[in-house]
């Protein structure tokens, strides 16, 4: 099980540039992976287009990354570093939303 989530919010820059943007997000988050030991997984989704009510987000797409370390804090920290470093690719197709961490509160199943 997760002990944390971390969501990050993005879209590309541009319609017309979303297939450069899948493209190019799907390597950086196999950056991140490797980058952040204790991150094992990622699902990227894209805001269905029926709802079953109206809704109002800012972003259409999101990265759920699973954290299965103790340490939030450390793989944050880790992740920090390797873009500080250079590790982690960057890219004007995509724009930047807010990057959100989650610890888990129940598992139901």
């Amino acid at each position: 099980m997760a002990k944390a989530i971390m969501m990050v919010f993005t879209d590309p820059v541009e319609p017309s540039r979303e297939e450069e943007y899948r493209e190019w997000y799907d390597g950086h988050i196999a950056e991140a992976l490797k980058a952040a030991q204790g991150m094992p997984r990622a699902v990227r989704y894209k805001l269905a287009k029926e709802q079953g009510h109206p809704v109002d987000v800012p972003f259409g797409h999101v990265t759920i990354y699973e954290i299965e370390a103790d340490d939030v804090d450390a793989v944050h920290a880790r992740l920090l570093e390797a873009w500080n470093k250079g590790e982690l690719s960057d890219s004007d197709v995509i724009r930047q939303g807010p990057i959100i961490y989650w610890d888990v509160d129940s598992e139901i199943t």
